[in-house]
């Protein structure tokens, strides 16, 4: 059972959903003075829901670790590149990162600059070039400056663990279940935090995306189910998987979840990514909608916030029902997402980024 790109884009589409309602509904205070009815869940239930929810970064993460590790894979099955190879794949994987990151930017900051924003996040002094600059290229959070949009903090994350992808791949390759281990207990064990990035919550995520794509762990546990386990009824099995989730829910917002919280966050993306391959991939109109949704991940996450709270929050709270609120921020994005894209290609941006590429 391959998991292919088609199955990463998918994941990014349920990841996008994840962040949606995370976001939306975090603690009461984000929706407080707005009426929201959450039917058929309940309040309780649905900040519950949206605080697990937070998993969604961490899936973001795995896709990145499980996508590199794959394509390098392709070329270089032993995991063995030359320092040059790797080098080059990397520049190749940052260009692309932060050229996409800072078209979107400039065109917020052009769309939004009479708004008066701009001066009032990066203020009139001398250092505000460099504030500037600093945001644009993706590390106002690295380097704790400010940032015209909040949730662009990913993007400091992001850019780190690219950054350190050859390392991660060194280690993996040299040292394999040693490399694991330390990036799931050492964090804990030494009491280390690297707060400006949250680089180590992360990291295990990372790490086993490049395990799953390294060792093609779906395609052997999909193989021990139909050796082993071929006489249960198919319906048990799914009931089974979907109790497992159900489990890794609770026991991930529980006390003791929340004292190994990097432990989960590392687990439950893998557990994600084969219960949607599974179950959720496999159903054609849902796979093709999240696969859309996924193809626009990136510029639904750059622009959601501008929406749901920084220009747009009464609008976004406006309609009353908790997954309405969703669906129609959901459809906005998604419609400013096809005309980023549109702009991309009158200016022929992908043409830009490739001679970009080439250059460097």
């Amino acid at each position: 059972m391959d998991f292919t790109k088609k199955d990463s884009l998918a994941l990014k589409g349920i990841a996008i959903l994840m962040m949606y309602v995370h976001h939306f509904y975090l603690s009461p205070e984000r929706w407080a003075g707005y009426t929201v009815d959450f039917f058929p869940l309940t309040e309780s239930m649905t900040v519950y829901l949206a605080e697990f929810l937070k998993t969604c970064v961490c899936v973001f993460v795995f896709i990145t670790g499980y996508g590199m590790t794959q394509s390098l894979k392709q070329k270089h099955p032993n995991l063995r590149p030359s320092s040059t190879d790797m080098l080059s794949y990397t520049r190749h994987r940052l260009v692309s990162l932060l050229s996409n990151f800072i078209f979107v930017y400039l065109l917020v900051i052009l769309v939004s600059f009479p708004t008066g924003r701009f001066f009032e996040i990066y203020g009139r002094s001398g250092s505000s070039i460099l504030y500037v600059l600093v945001d644009m290229f993706g590390l106002a959070k690295l380097f704790k400056t400010p940032s015209y949009v909040g949730t662009w903090w990913y993007m400091s994350l992001a850019i780190v663990l690219v950054v350190l992808f050859p390392l991660f791949v060194k280690l993996y390759r040299e040292y394999r279940w040693a490399f694991l281990f330390a990036v799931m207990l050492l964090p804990r064990f030494l009491n280390l935090r690297v707060v400006n990035t949250n680089l180590l919550h992360y990291t295990l995520a990372m790490a086993l995306g490049m395990y799953c794509a390294e060792s093609d762990l779906f395609s052997r546990w999909k193989n021990f189910e139909e050796t082993r386990l071929r006489k249960i009824p198919k319906i048990l099995l799914f009931l089974f998987h979907l109790l497992l989730l159900a489990a890794l829910v609770v026991f991930r917002q529980s006390d003791a979840g929340q004292g190994l919280l990097e432990v989960f966050d590392g687990i439950i993306p893998v557990y994600i990514a084969y219960f949607g391959r599974l179950y959720l991939f496999r159903l054609r109109g849902l796979c093709q909608v999240l696969m859309f949704l996924g193809k626009h991940s990136m510029n639904m996450f750059l622009t959601h916030t501008l929406i749901r709270t920084t220009f747009f929050q009464d609008f976004s709270y406006s309609f009353g029902n908790a997954w309405l609120n969703v669906l129609v921020l959901l459809v906005i994005t998604v419609l400013l997402s096809m005309v980023i894209e549109a702009l991309k290609k009158l200016v022929h941006f992908s043409d830009f980024v490739h001679f970009l590429t080439a250059k460097i």
